[in-house]
Protein backbone atom coordinates (compact mmCIF):
# COMPACT_ATOMS: atom_id res chain seq x y z
CA UNK A 1 0.00 0.00 0.00
CA UNK A 2 0.79 3.24 -0.98
CA UNK A 3 -0.04 6.43 0.98
CA UNK A 4 -0.17 9.13 -1.68
CA UNK A 5 -4.33 10.79 -2.29
CA UNK A 6 -6.31 7.55 -1.25
CA UNK A 7 -7.41 6.14 2.09
CA UNK A 8 -5.64 3.06 3.63
CA UNK A 9 -8.38 -0.20 3.95
CA UNK A 10 -7.42 -1.10 7.53
CA UNK A 11 -8.31 -4.38 8.43
CA UNK A 12 -8.44 -5.63 12.29
CA UNK A 13 -5.62 -8.38 12.16
CA UNK A 14 -3.62 -7.62 9.11
CA UNK A 15 0.08 -7.46 9.46
CA UNK A 16 1.73 -4.66 8.50
CA UNK A 17 5.13 -3.00 7.72
CA UNK A 18 4.78 1.06 8.55
CA UNK A 19 7.21 3.64 7.67
CA UNK A 20 6.27 7.02 9.29
CA UNK A 21 6.72 10.74 7.60
CA UNK A 22 9.57 10.49 10.19
CA UNK A 23 11.31 7.06 8.52
CA UNK A 24 10.68 5.39 11.41
CA UNK A 25 9.63 1.80 11.17
CA UNK A 26 7.39 -0.87 12.55
CA UNK A 27 6.16 -4.20 12.51
CA UNK A 28 2.84 -4.84 13.91
CA UNK A 29 -0.71 -6.38 13.95
CA UNK A 30 -3.47 -3.39 13.33
CA UNK A 31 -5.38 -3.69 16.80
CA UNK A 32 -7.26 -1.04 16.17
CA UNK A 33 -8.52 1.78 13.50
CA UNK A 34 -10.49 5.19 14.51
CA UNK A 35 -11.82 6.84 11.40
CA UNK A 36 -13.07 9.68 13.16
CA UNK A 37 -9.89 9.97 14.48
CA UNK A 38 -7.69 8.68 12.05
CA UNK A 39 -5.62 6.52 14.42
CA UNK A 40 -4.25 3.33 13.37
CA UNK A 41 -3.49 0.98 16.77
CA UNK A 42 -0.20 -1.28 16.04
CA UNK A 43 0.53 -4.23 18.45
CA UNK A 44 3.82 -4.72 17.99
CA UNK A 45 6.64 -7.55 19.53
CA UNK A 46 9.14 -5.53 21.47
CA UNK A 47 11.54 -8.43 20.56
CA UNK A 48 11.93 -10.35 23.91
CA UNK A 49 8.89 -12.39 23.68
CA UNK A 50 10.42 -15.70 23.84
CA UNK A 51 11.56 -14.33 27.27
CA UNK A 52 8.01 -13.46 28.48
CA UNK A 53 8.54 -10.04 27.04
CA UNK A 54 6.07 -7.35 26.53
CA UNK A 55 4.24 -6.28 23.33
CA UNK A 56 4.36 -2.51 22.39
CA UNK A 57 1.03 -0.82 21.39
CA UNK A 58 1.65 2.13 19.01
CA UNK A 59 -0.71 4.46 17.93
CA UNK A 60 -0.18 6.44 15.09
CA UNK A 61 -2.04 9.30 13.00
CA UNK A 62 -2.69 7.87 9.48
CA UNK A 63 -1.22 11.76 8.06
CA UNK A 64 2.32 10.19 9.74
CA UNK A 65 2.31 7.28 7.32
CA UNK A 66 4.35 7.47 4.85
CA UNK A 67 4.00 3.89 3.33
CA UNK A 68 2.29 0.80 4.69
CA UNK A 69 2.99 -2.72 3.45
CA UNK A 70 0.85 -6.22 3.92
CA UNK A 71 3.70 -8.54 5.23
CA UNK A 72 0.54 -11.23 6.30
CA UNK A 73 -3.02 -11.34 6.14
CA UNK A 74 -5.37 -11.89 9.62
CA UNK A 75 -5.28 -15.14 11.28
CA UNK A 76 -8.80 -17.23 11.61
CA UNK A 77 -7.93 -17.84 14.97
CA UNK A 78 -8.42 -15.36 17.83
CA UNK A 79 -6.83 -15.76 20.89
CA UNK A 80 -8.84 -16.56 23.51
CA UNK A 81 -8.38 -13.46 26.38
CA UNK A 82 -6.69 -14.52 29.56
CA UNK A 83 -8.24 -14.61 32.90
CA UNK A 84 -8.71 -11.96 35.03
CA UNK A 85 -7.01 -11.98 38.19
CA UNK A 86 -9.69 -9.85 40.44
CA UNK A 87 -7.73 -9.43 44.13
CA UNK A 88 -5.10 -7.98 42.00
CA UNK A 89 -7.31 -6.01 40.16
CA UNK A 90 -9.15 -5.12 43.49
CA UNK A 91 -5.49 -4.24 45.09
CA UNK A 92 -4.76 -2.14 42.54
CA UNK A 93 -8.18 -0.36 42.57
CA UNK A 94 -7.69 -0.23 46.33
CA UNK A 95 -4.40 1.44 46.25
CA UNK A 96 -5.44 3.95 43.24
CA UNK A 97 -7.99 5.42 45.88
CA UNK A 98 -5.98 4.95 48.43
CA UNK A 99 -3.39 7.71 46.29
CA UNK A 100 -6.73 9.54 45.11
CA UNK A 101 -7.35 10.62 48.90
CA UNK A 102 -4.18 11.29 49.90
CA UNK A 103 -3.38 13.58 46.82
CA UNK A 104 -7.20 15.55 47.63
CA UNK A 105 -6.19 15.65 51.61
CA UNK A 106 -3.37 17.70 50.38
CA UNK A 107 -5.19 20.66 48.75
CA UNK A 108 -6.67 23.24 50.82
CA UNK A 109 -10.22 24.29 50.66
CA UNK A 110 -11.14 28.30 50.45
CA UNK A 111 -6.85 28.97 50.58
CA UNK A 112 -5.09 30.93 48.29
CA UNK A 113 -2.58 29.53 45.52
CA UNK A 114 0.47 31.30 47.52
CA UNK A 115 -0.76 28.84 50.59
CA UNK A 116 -1.22 26.05 48.49
CA UNK A 117 2.23 26.39 47.10
CA UNK A 118 3.44 26.38 50.94
CA UNK A 119 2.09 23.46 51.54
CA UNK A 120 3.30 21.47 48.85
CA UNK A 121 6.97 22.84 49.69
CA UNK A 122 6.56 22.27 53.41
CA UNK A 123 5.09 18.37 52.97
CA UNK A 124 7.69 17.56 50.38
CA UNK A 125 10.19 17.46 53.90
CA UNK A 126 7.69 17.36 56.78
CA UNK A 127 4.48 15.72 57.61
CA UNK A 128 1.80 18.19 56.73
CA UNK A 129 -2.29 18.01 56.61
CA UNK A 130 -4.66 20.88 56.71
CA UNK A 131 -6.97 21.87 59.66
CA UNK A 132 -9.56 24.23 57.89
CA UNK A 133 -7.18 27.16 56.58
CA UNK A 134 -4.22 25.98 58.40
CA UNK A 135 -1.03 24.21 58.18
CA UNK A 136 -0.38 21.78 60.88
CA UNK A 137 3.06 19.97 60.26
CA UNK A 138 4.09 17.19 62.22
CA UNK A 139 0.95 17.28 64.45
CA UNK A 140 2.49 20.39 66.60
CA UNK A 141 2.77 23.15 65.00
CA UNK A 142 0.46 25.15 63.32
CA UNK A 143 1.00 27.75 61.07
CA UNK A 144 -2.22 30.37 60.26
CA UNK A 145 -2.73 33.04 57.57
CA UNK A 146 -1.12 34.96 55.83
CA UNK A 147 1.17 31.87 56.61
CA UNK A 148 4.47 33.85 57.50
CA UNK A 149 7.18 32.86 59.94
CA UNK A 150 5.63 35.11 62.64
CA UNK A 151 2.20 32.98 61.93
CA UNK A 152 3.51 29.59 63.70
CA UNK A 153 3.06 28.14 66.96
CA UNK A 154 3.34 25.15 68.78
CA UNK A 155 4.41 23.25 72.25
CA UNK A 156 8.13 22.15 71.00
CA UNK A 157 10.37 24.91 70.68
CA UNK A 158 12.75 22.75 68.25
CA UNK A 159 10.03 21.62 65.62
CA UNK A 160 9.01 25.58 65.77
CA UNK A 161 12.29 26.50 65.19
CA UNK A 162 13.24 24.53 62.32
CA UNK A 163 9.63 25.02 60.70
CA UNK A 164 10.32 28.47 60.73
CA UNK A 165 13.52 27.97 59.38
CA UNK A 166 11.94 25.81 56.42
CA UNK A 167 9.03 28.40 55.93
CA UNK A 168 11.77 31.44 55.39
CA UNK A 169 13.32 29.17 53.01
CA UNK A 170 10.58 28.30 50.87
CA UNK A 171 8.79 31.76 51.11
CA UNK A 172 12.50 33.03 49.68
CA UNK A 173 12.01 30.57 47.07
CA UNK A 174 8.62 31.21 45.95
CA UNK A 175 9.67 34.95 45.76
CA UNK A 176 12.32 34.34 43.25
CA UNK A 177 10.28 31.89 41.75
CA UNK A 178 7.39 35.03 40.96
CA UNK A 179 10.31 36.68 39.71
CA UNK A 180 11.33 34.19 37.23
CA UNK A 181 8.37 33.78 34.97
CA UNK A 182 8.79 37.59 33.67
CA UNK A 183 12.34 36.80 32.60
CA UNK A 184 11.15 33.36 31.14
CA UNK A 185 8.29 35.33 28.74
CA UNK A 186 10.43 37.94 27.59
CA UNK A 187 13.15 35.24 26.99
CA UNK A 188 10.53 33.44 24.84
CA UNK A 189 9.10 36.39 23.39
CA UNK A 190 12.35 37.40 22.23
CA UNK A 191 12.86 34.14 20.37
Amino acid sequence: MDHTNEKFAWSIGLKLRVKTTLNEQFEGEIFNYDPSTTCLTLICDDGTMNMGGKRIVRVLLETSIAEANVIGGPSNHFNELPPLNIQNINKRQEKALKQAENQASKIGIGVTAEAQEIFYALSKTLPCHWKGKNIIVLNDITIDSPYNVENCSGTSSHSLERVKQILDKERKKLALNKQRPNTILLFIKSM
